[in-house]
């Protein structure tokens, strides 16, 4: 379970771009999130499934929303997308022994008893026959192991590193400069000492000490 891939959601708007971030992890490649929001369109009021879907189309997965049971979900490729309580989004990725493991973007890896699960995929009232349950369910393609994502994140971080360092070029010189002076006093002071002591000595001058 500790080795599935999480991120954490950026706000409560973001878990669809998010979930897709953290399969594309699985996979073994690395998306930013800025570069996951253009890409599934998500708004001020979040992902619709259909974004999900056509981001993850373009991303190179196959994809397919279904309307299912938790039998026929037992069936299906794994790790998915899940609709949870009507307003979020999660990944499942693994079932055993009707205990259902998540990684959820608001809330970490979690697992849940097939009850829990139910209640909160479909509803209270969910039997293991209410096909009630909504799931993106994807597949990768060659597309998406051909594909060079561009970290945007790492990216704007260098950017305003280098900004910064430009602005302030003249003061950093200085700083840079002042520490190899101070560097080199501090290397030269003992010898410089120890010369001092050996002149009074040799010529028995207790004041030039």
């Amino acid at each position: 379970m500790k080795n599935f891939p999480f991120f954490k959601q950026h706000d409560e708007k973001d878990c669809g771009p998010t979930c897709l971030k953290i399969i594309a992890k699985h996979y073994k490649k690395v998306i930013s999130q800025q570069q996951m929001r253009e890409i599934s369109g998500s708004q001020r009021s979040g992902s619709s499934l259909l974004g999900l879907s056509n981001a993850a189309e373009t991303i190179g997965f196959n994809s397919l929303g279904v309307k299912v049971n938790i039998r026929k979900l037992k069936e299906a490729p794994l790790p998915c997308i899940l609709h949870w309580n009507k307003t979020h989004f999660i990944v499942l990725f693994k079932i055993k022994s009707d205990i259902y493991f998540v990684s959820d973007p608001a809330h970490g890896l979690l697992k849940y008893t097939q009850e829990e699960f139910l209640q909160n995929w479909i509803g209270n009232n969910a039997t293991i026959e209410t096909e009630e349950g909504i799931a993106l369910l994807l597949e990768p393609t060659s597309k998406f192991y051909d594909c060079e994502f561009e970290n945007k994140e790492q990216n704007l971080g260098f950017i305003f590193l280098s900004t910064y360092i430009l602005k302030y070029k003249s003061f950093i010189v200085q700083l840079i400069l002042g520490l190899i002076a101070a560097s080199l006093l501090q290397l030269i002071f003992p010898f410089l000492t120890q010369s001092i002591v050996d002149v009074g000595i040799k010529n028995q001058d207790i004041h030039f000490i």
